[in-house]
């Protein structure tokens, strides 16, 4: 047996390394979907009364109290987001002219997702094929 062969079957391969972390990755995740209720096909049961616990209307990182919005920390793990050049730019025009551009305060329905941020109840219902969401405005 010629030297070194040994040693390099015992080195784990970039392959072996994804396998055993996506190995790990599957357990992980599937302790922790046990914990999540269940539709009796397997499915997450999303069915109930939901409402937002957050404040991210303004803006998704820490905000301070202004007019009528309120305090509220980052929802963005690590707290910043990586804007692209001249994001932050529109993001703060678009936060100046929110009281005459907003759709909410010429009363139009506020839409998805952005209902769901606001601070009303909404309930959703589920069988087997279909998931329904119904909101106070609808």
């Amino acid at each position: 047996m010629r030297e070194g062969i040994g040693k390099e079957r015992l080195r784990p391969s970039g392959y072996g390394q994804a396998l055993a972390g996506l190995v790990l990755g599957l357990c992980c995740a599937a302790t922790y979907a046990q914990d999540i209720p269940r539709t009796p096909e397997g499915r997450p049961d999303l069915q109930g009364i939901w409402k937002a616990e957050e404040q991210a209307i303004a803006s998704l990182q820490t905000q301070p109290a202004s007019g009528n919005i309120q305090a509220a920390l980052s929802v963005v793990s690590g707290g910043a987001i990586p804007y692209k050049e001249g994001a932050v730019a529109q993001r703060d025009a678009n936060f100046a002219n929110r009281l005459d551009a907003d759709p909410l305060n010429k009363c139009y329905l506020p839409g998805m997702p952005r209902i769901m941020s606001l601070d009303y109840p909404y309930q959703i219902f589920q069988n087997e094929n279909h998931v329904a969401m119904t909101f106070q405005w609808t």
